[in-house]
């Protein structure tokens, strides 16, 4: 009987990238916010959405501390 654990391993080896990226110790949405924001801007784009991962503390903190550090206001 196989139990799918090859092709679990198979996809995590291919995805680890993906895989840390989403993990709330490694995470953070200004890695691709920041390198994107003149083309945000010159494309008039008012805002984002970001999915929380059920981390809605933690991204309401990411905000708030890059509001602050870009002269905003949440």
């Amino acid at each position: 009987m196989s139990l799918g654990v090859r092709s679990s391993l198979c996809y995590l080896r291919k995805n680890a990238g993906l895989l840390k990226m989403l993990s709330p110790k490694s995470y953070d949405p200004g890695q691709i916010l920041v390198p994107l924001a003149e083309d945000l801007d010159r494309f008039g784009v008012a805002g984002v959405h970001l999915f929380t991962f059920n981390q809605v503390a933690r991204t309401a903190q990411w905000r708030d501390r890059t509001l602050n550090e870009l002269g905003g206001s949440p």
